[in-house]
């Protein structure tokens, strides 16, 4: 099935024509849709085909954004399958924070850095560390800063003790 997706979307198709293709339910694009559902079906829960299909991830991740499901094709390929997910590449992973950038928090995108993140349950620690380090590597924004945590401190550490303290304290 992944040698039929990459044969038929590859030249003499351009990356435009077969967006324009998919966004405008030409034949073209219902092809490509109906390669990618199949992809991800013979994946799914087969170890020696997700084994197989690793090596079509560089022309999964440049069919992605253009309309045809390439994202669930590409997640299938590392869904719980441990083996995968300890050859991921700093290149996986920043073609979907590119994505989530240009596009919006799109749920297919988030969903493919969750399944990198864990394998059934277990956290994959270097990936949890990877997707961290790309998403937050554009986006200094999103990372805490430490004024606000050392005045929230020097309040806390400020305040008079309030009257019904001093009371409890003088009963006993």
């Amino acid at each position: 099935a992944l040698l039929a997706a990459g044969a038929l979307l590859r030249p003499p198709f351009s990356a435009e024509q077969l967006s324009s293709a998919a966004t405008n339910r030409s034949p073209l694009g219902r092809a490509g849709k109906l390669c990618m559902i199949l992809a991800r079906h013979a994946l799914r829960d087969h170890a020696a085909n997700k084994h197989h299909g690793l090596r079509f991830v560089p022309q999964l991740q440049s069919m992605l954004g253009l309309g045809i499901r390439a994202a669930g094709a590409l997640t299938e390929v590392f869904l719980d399958n441990e083996a995968q997910l300890l050859r991921v590449e700093d290149s996986h992973v920043l073609k979907f924070v590119e994505l989530l950038r240009s596009t919006g928090r799109e749920a297919k995108f988030l969903s493919f850095l969750t399944v990198l993140c864990q394998c059934r349950g277990v956290a994959i620690r270097r990936n949890q560390w990877r997707v961290a380090r790309l998403l937050l590597q554009g986006a200094p924004e999103l990372l805490p800063s430490p004024a606000p945590f050392a005045r929230s401190r020097q309040a806390c550490r400020s305040r008079p003790s309030t009257p019904s303290s001093t009371k409890s304290t003088a009963a006993r």
